[in-house]
């Protein structure tokens, strides 16, 4: 990952925001984001319990069973 600094100026401006940020250049041009640290996870469109229960949900199959159905093909 590359680092950029900042001046303390601006990142108190930083130290302000709880949301997301779109950083642009003096010019107005888009130059990326800032993401303040535990704003990410709020963007997922699922709830916390929607995601816990997909955690606890077990289906599918068992690798050496599909592993056996490849061999088969074979």
């Amino acid at each position: 990952m590359t680092k950029i600094t900042i001046t303390a100026e601006t990142a108190a401006e930083f130290d302000q925001v709880n949301d997301a940020v779109e950083v642009c250049d003096e010019s107005g041009r888009r130059v990326g984001y800032f993401f303040p640290p535990g704003t990410l996870k709020t963007l997922s469109p699922l709830s916390s319990d929607e995601l816990e229960r997909r955690r606890q949900q077990r289906s599918g199959r068992p690798l050496s069973e599909i592993l056996k159905d490849l061999e088969r093909r074979t």
